[in-house]
């Protein structure tokens, strides 16, 4: 983990100029026609995954460190995974997948808006890859008294028996081309960092459902009318 931790702050150094210019150029783009409002949402679309990488490299050296740095600010959970989710939408459209979420329209809470995009993106991400044309991932939230539950659930062919035990751990993966094994052991600790759990609940053949749980605390409003995206 150290060495990775050192790997990762590499990069970032890397980084900084290659984004600098990118980040200016965009800037740019955006001053030369200002009233084009699509190329405004592309440059703003560019300029966010920009944020992305170089958040997705810290979340990296973080969690080699063992460190918790949040940056917290109001979300509205339903403008918030309405993102995600048209963000996902064309990957999940080729792979055959239908991607939904469902939820209540004014729940407000305070998160790290970028860490916590990880976990829901990680959780996608293995989704997509696992499922098969003509599946359905559910993305959902809603309030309890205790606490703000966020669940992420397929119908796929559920985790193996003798990783699920072990999925949150570094470096356990089930094989899958290109992983790393420590996507799941960053969520985790983002969704600790923020004060909450999450566990996976899964079986051969019957799908897979991911809940977090965060503090009722996080909650800055919320209002029981559900929408459906």
């Amino acid at each position: 983990l150290a060495a990775i931790g050192k790997l990762a702050t590499g990069i970032i150094h890397d980084f900084k100029s290659p984004m600098a210019v990118i980040r200016g150029t965009v800037e740019l783009i955006q001053r030369k026609d200002p009233a084009n409002t699509k190329l405004i949402t592309y440059c703003e679309t560019i300029q966010g995954q920009v944020d992305r990488m170089v958040a997705l490299t810290r979340d990296v050296i973080d969690y080699s460190r063992g460190e918790s740095r949040l940056e917290l600010a109001p979300i509205n959970l339903a403008d918030y995974f309405a993102e995600i989710r048209d963000f996902h939408l064309p990957s999940f459209q080729s792979a055959g997948i239908r991607l939904t979420c469902e939820g209540n329209t004014n729940m407000t809470l305070s998160l790290d808006q970028l860490r916590f995009r990880r976990v829901v993106d990680n959780i996608l991400t293995n989704a997509r890859e696992a499922l098969k044309p003509g599946d359905i991932v559910e993305m959902s939230w809603r309030l309890t008294e205790s606490s703000v539950v966020i669940s992420i659930a397929d119908n796929g062919p559920g985790i193996p028996e003798s990783i699920k035990a072990r999925l949150f751990e570094p470096f356990v993966t089930s094989n899958k081309e290109g992983g790393t094994g420590l996507g799941l052991a960053i969520t985790k600790k983002i969704v600790d960092d923020h004060g909450g759990g999450i566990e996976v609940i899964s079986s051969a053949g019957h799908g897979s459902r991911f809940v977090i749980s965060l503090p009722v605390s996080l909650a800055l409003s919320a209002e029981h009318q559900a929408v459906v995206v």
